[in-house]
């Protein structure tokens, strides 16, 4: 969990979002929720019946090979035989029917909410996005200024607009905030950009025959 009340994990989706800063509290909780779930392809939350196939996790693929050795032990006539050729059709049955349950239930999702998960992600810009960036420096600020809070989640909400001209310009306001409390580290990132291209033009001479 981030450190910071307006960076928030995604479970589902493995992101890291960034709330408005003057987004209602009683509005992000959901809207992280939603788009956490729209980011993986839900434009609505999932039936309950994924969320129970999502918690078996691999175990799924097990249930599967128990099922198709159930099948292939009388037709083949010996458990062993069976049984190899059980795991591996309860493999294959369990990669392709967990695909095909997902697009259905992502489906049933998309027929719920009358929208596709694109569209719902666009809904929620105003109050929640995907973070751009800079979150080490962010944590790293706000640590050092505590009461530097606001000013950082502001920041971050512009570099969520990272291909704008704003966005550009709020990463390059934190990176100096972050290079004034660790110089050190600042200098280090420096010269590997400077490094950067000599090493790729030496690494482009060795590749010529």
């Amino acid at each position: 969990m981030p450190a910071v009340p307006w960076l928030v994990d995604g479970p589902r989706s493995m992101k890291v979002f960034v709330t408005a800063p003057d987004a209602a509290s009683s509005t992000v909780s959901a809207a992280v929720v939603r788009l956490d779930n729209a980011l993986t392809g839900f434009a609505s939350p999932p039936p309950a019946w994924f969320g129970f196939l999502e918690r078996l996790g691999n175990w799924w693929f097990l249930v599967c090979a128990v099922i198709a050795t159930a099948a292939f032990v009388p037709v083949l006539g010996g458990f062993g035989s069976g049984l190899a050729i059980g795991i591996i059709a309860g493999l294959v049955l369990g990669a392709a029917s967990r695909a095909l349950l997902e697009k259905l239930a992502k489906s049933l999702a998309h027929r719920q909410a009358g929208k596709t998960a694109a569209a719902t992600v666009e809904e929620l810009e105003p109050v929640v996005r995907v973070a751009s960036g800079g979150l080490d420096w962010a944590d790293a600020v706000v640590a050092a200024e505590p009461g530097a809070l606001h000013e950082v989640h502001l920041l971050m909400w512009r570099i969520t607009d990272l291909t704008g001209p704003d966005g550009q310009q709020a990463a390059d306001e934190l990176y100096k905030r972050w290079e004034r409390i660790d110089p050190k580290a600042a200098a280090e990132i420096e010269a590997e950009d400077a490094a950067e291209p000599a090493l790729l033009e030496e690494s482009e001479r060795q590749e010529r025959p």
